[in-house]
């Protein structure tokens, strides 16, 4: 787990990640949030069986594996646990005693969550209570591995292995 004002300093954040803390760097008004790494993904993906699965050339059937065994198997504990206590940080930083937050990806191939590929990804806005945002993250997760992600690194030839890390980023009320 990283402060999303640290993302720019790892290259297990991915692309989107990295953006918005830049823009945190150079004070933009940015939502408060957090990163999940690419490494919390990839426990996941231990933790589940996956592993040997998304290390291979994978088709239709192996990514729908791949999809139910992120779902299916329960957050590595050491994982789930730095999620609660950066969510009761953030909790504590608005005020709120469960900030609405958006769960969001950033891929690491480069470009799948850029302007290249739009909507390869599964995104979820107003996410509140830890039992949704359990939810939401794996969902994400999962969604490295949905149709069109998969299409997207076809046709762009991506041969490095899939991995996301996960923005959770406070929801902000519009004024009119």
């Amino acid at each position: 787990i990283l402060p999303l004002a640290d993302a720019q300093k790892s290259r297990r954040t991915g692309s989107k990640a990295t953006n918005l803390s830049r823009l945190v760097a150079n004070h933009f008004a940015v939502p408060k949030g957090f990163i999940l790494s690419a490494d919390a993904y990839r426990s996941q993906l231990w933790a589940s069986g996956a592993r040997e699965i998304a290390s291979a050339q994978v088709d239709a059937e192996g990514r729908e594996a791949i999809r139910e065994a992120i779902l299916n198997h329960d957050i590595p504990e050491d994982v789930w646990k730095a999620v609660v206590d950066a969510y009761e940080r953030l909790s504590l930083q608005t005020g709120m005693p469960e900030p609405k937050v958006a769960v969001r990806s950033s891929a690491l191939d480069g470009g799948a969550d850029g302007a290249g590929f739009v909507g390869a990804y599964e995104s979820y806005l107003n996410v509140s209570g830890l039992d949704a945002l359990y939810i939401a993250i794996k969902r994400v997760w999962a969604s490295l591995w949905s149709g069109k992600a998969a299409a997207y690194r076809a046709r762009t030839k991506t041969d490095i292995e899939p991995a996301m890390a996960v923005i959770i980023q406070q929801m902000l009320e519009t004024t009119q």
